[in-house]
C-alpha cells in the first residue's frame, strides 16, 4: 500500500486540474441534496447514509486542494469531470484505508495487555476516528448559538472588522434558503441546454446583493460578513500540504469568482 502522502499529493493533483470545479460541484449536489417528486419517502433520503457518500471533511479536503492555485472556472467535456470524480473517490477511498492502516499497526494484542498500555492515548490511531466521525452539532445549532458562544467578541469583531453577530447569522441562515432556490433554477435550466454544457455549478453562486435583498440587514454589513470568510488573493492555500496541516478552506468557505460574485460549495 502507498504512503498517505503519495496519495495525498496525487490527489491535490487531481483537484488542480483544469475545471475540477465542477467535479465538486457535482458530488456535493449528488451527495448531500434530497432530490424527490411529489411526496418525500424514506428511499429518496437513502443516499444519505451510504458508505460511498463524501462526508464534509473529504470535501473540505477537496475544496482546500484545489484552493492551492488560482481556480479555473472553464466547465471540461464531460468524461474529463467524470474522470475527476471517479480519480477523486478512488483516491480518497485510499487515504482512508492508508490512514485506518497506520492506526491499526498500534493496536496489538501486546499494547492491549500490558499495564497502563492504552492504544488510544496514540495519535496514530485517534487520526481516522477523528477525521471520518460524525458531526459535533447540527448546522443550525453552529448557527444559532454562535452569538452566544463568541458575545464576549462581538464588540471587537465590530470596531475591528465591521462584523454584527446577529447579521452573521442572518446571511448563514438566509444564504441556503437562496441557494436552494438557485440550484433549483439552475436544474430547470438544464433542460434547455446540450449535455456538454450540463453544470450545477451555477446553483452555488450568489452576489451580496442578493443576499442583501434576502435579509433586513445592510448591504454594507452583509459584504462584511462574506468578505471575512472569503480567502483573500494574497493568502492561497499553500500550506495545505498534508492531510493534518491547516486548510484555509475551513476558515474561508466563500470562493470569489468576480467583484460582487461568490461560489459556497459547501453549507
Amino acid at each position: 500500500m502507498r504512503s498517505e502522502q503519495a496519495i495525498f499529493d496525487e490527489l491535490a493533483t487531481v483537484c488542480s486540474s483544469k475545471g475540477f470545479i465542477h467535479a465538486i460541484a457535482f458530488l456535493y449536489f449528488r451527495d448531500n441534496m434530497v432530490r424527490f417528486n411529489d411526496e418525500l419517502r424514506a428511499e429518496d433520503m437513502a443516499h444519505l447514509f451510504s458508505d460511498t457518500r463524501l462526508i464534509r471533511t473529504e470535501m473540505t479536503t477537496l475544496i482546500g486542494l484545489m484552493m492551492r492555485a488560482p481556480i479555473d472556472f472553464t466547465l471540461p467535456p464531460p468524461k474529463v469531470v467524470f474522470g475527476y470524480i471517479e480519480q477523486s473517490e478512488k483516491l480518497l477511498h485510499e487515504l482512508h484505508q492508508a490512514m485506518s492502516d497506520a492506526g491499526a499497526k498500534n493496536i496489538t494484542l501486546e499494547n492491549s495487555t500490558e499495564v497502563g498500555g492504552n492504544p488510544f492515548t496514540s495519535g496514530g490511531v485517534l487520526r481516522e476516528p477523528i477525521f471520518y466521525g460524525g458531526e459535533s452539532a447540527y448546522t443550525f445549532q453552529y448557527r444559532d448559538l454562535a452569538s452566544r458562544k463568541y458575545r464576549a467578541d462581538a464588540a471587537w469583531l465590530l470596531q475591528n472588522k465591521n462584523i454584527d453577530m446577529e447579521v452573521g447569522r442572518d446571511v448563514c441562515r438566509n444564504i441556503t434558503a437562496l441557494l436552494d432556490e438557485r440550484l433549483i433554477e439552475t436544474l430547470k435550466s438544464l433542460q434547455d441546454k446540450p449535455p456538454p454544457e450540463w453544470t450545477v455549478l451555477p446553483g452555488f453562486v450568489f452576489s451580496c446583493d442578493e443576499l442583501a435583498a434576502c435579509t433586513s440587514c445592510s448591504l454594507e454589513s452583509v459584504r462584511a460578513v462574506v468578505e471575512a470568510f472569503t480567502l483573500p488573493d494574497e493568502e492561497p492555500n499553500d500550506t495545505f500540504t498534508s492531510l493534518h496541516a491547516f486548510n484555509a478552506a475551513y476558515a474561508y468557505p466563500f470562493i470569489r469568482r468576480g467583484t460582487d460574485e461568490f461560489l459556497l460549495l459547501q453549507y
